[in-house]
């Protein structure tokens, strides 16, 4: 199974990532692992940060950052992304890459763990191959014509795998983040809410600059909104399909074939409705009964104007300022209803808080200011001076839209 073409599903938690990947991995001739090598990109990550002047007191076991707000974090950004993956990798550490893979794919892809032996290779490349060509031994057959993976928060490295790899193909998920936040903190494993937004507008800021006429490889990036995956799964399906070059199979929406990564039928990861097995439209506007006045106000204050880039449109921000009573009085998670894995590295203090928003704040202003902000800032607050203007151009449209919430979803 060398060098079979593949492709790449990603995005944010609690965006439909693994709907997805079930779906896809439900066509006979697709063999599709979910949140298998995490720690591979996380090694590329560290390597890349280690040899920049400001990396040598960073946490390897950090995540990725979203990279706002400070100059050693926009130095890291812009060091990944002028990377290749060709870098070498170092054999000494391939052990330890392979034992963390195994330990990261535990419950997510079990099946690959027989073959990681084989994951290795001298270069970050080498290991991305050879890492497609595991799945394909665990979960493809002689039916496979193509492979591929989904993995969370790995957007930024889609530039990476489709410059090395020219059979490679990305899947961007996009959903509304008032719905993302709304359903990962109805879990016991709750985010800090500046956590989510930040990430939401990392992601989707790079999501958008994916799919500018600026990047060379823009024809390979397909993105996928949730909202349309479960208005109409069937449309949406086919249009994954034709990007993919292969046929739509009925399979696709049987979610009696849908398996989860030990080959078990897979059970919906509704953080509202346990048993559910379908495309539930209601569960697109489930957000605006489950987030109170003040979470919602607070997630679109912090997301808008990204949330324009996708025509997510504010319900209950009533204008373009972050006042002093949101930056004073922030909404805070429990220590204890904290997701463990987030502990370590949260903003949950309201003093952090306040430092943070005022940030935000800044952020603000040189959006709407009209003097236009030094390059350096611009990357800083926006991730690129692109990403910038396209802000500033949805900020200067007129303001009528605060009062008529839409949730597009593709049309």
């Amino acid at each position: 199974m060398a060098n079979q073409p593949f492709f790449f599903v990603t995005g944010m938690f609690r965006s439909g990532t693994t709907l997805l990947a079930r779906l896809l991995n439900a066509h006979p001739e697709l063999a599709v692992a979910s949140d298998p090598y995490a720690p591979l990109f996380k090694a590329f990550r560290n390597q890349v940060v280690s040899t920049t002047e400001l990396g040598q007191a960073f946490d390897p076991e950090a995540p990725l950052s979203d990279y706002y707000f400070s100059l050693r974090e926009q130095v890291f950004y812009h060091s990944i992304q002028q990377t290749p993956l060709n870098r070498p990798f170092s054999s000494m550490k391939q052990f330890t890459l392979q034992e963390q893979v195994r330990q990261a794919s535990m419950t997510t892809a079990p099946k690959i763990h027989p073959f990681l032996e084989t994951l290795n290779g001298n270069t970050y490349a080498d290991l991305i191959r050879s890492g497609i060509n595991i799945i394909g031994e665990a979960y493809g057959d002689d039916q496979t014509k193509m492979i591929g993976f989904k993995e969370l928060w790995a957007s930024e490295f889609v530039p990476h795998l489709l410059e090395e790899f020219s059979d490679a193909r990305a899947i961007i998920v996009q959903r509304d983040p008032r719905a993302v936040a709304a359903s990962q903190n109805s879990t016991h494993e709750k985010y800090p809410w500046i956590f989510i937004a930040r990430q939401w507008r990392k992601l989707s800021a790079i999501a958008w600059a994916l799919r500018q006429s600026g990047f060379p490889h823009r024809d390979r990036v397909k993105l996928v909104k949730y909202e349309a995956l479960i208005r109409r799964p069937k449309r949406t399906t086919e249009e994954i399909c034709d990007f993919l070059g292969i046929q739509f199979h009925e399979n696709m929406l049987d979610f009696d074939h849908f398996v989860d990564g030990s080959g078990n039928a897979w059970s919906q990861n509704s953080s509202y409705v346990r048993g559910v097995q379908a495309f539930n439209p209601d569960s697109i506007n489930k957000w605006k009964e489950v987030l109170s006045v003040r979470y919602c106000d607070f997630i679109e204050r912090l997301c808008w104007p990204e949330m324009g880039l996708f025509q997510y449109e504010p319900l209950v921000m009533k204008n373009w300022v972050l006042p002093e009573e949101v930056i004073n009085h922030p909404p805070l998670i429990p220590e204890n209803e904290l997701a463990d894995a987030i502990k370590s590295y949260s903003i949950n203090s309201k003093h952090a808080y306040v430092e943070e928003l005022r940030k935000e704040r800044r952020r603000w202003n040189a959006l709407t200011d009209e003097k236009i902000v030094e390059e350096e800032q611009q990357s800083s607050y926006c991730l690129s001076t692109n990403v910038y203007r396209e802000l500033r151009a949805i900020v200067s449209k007129p303001k009528a839209g605060l009062q008529a919430p839409v949730i597009d979803d593709g049309e």
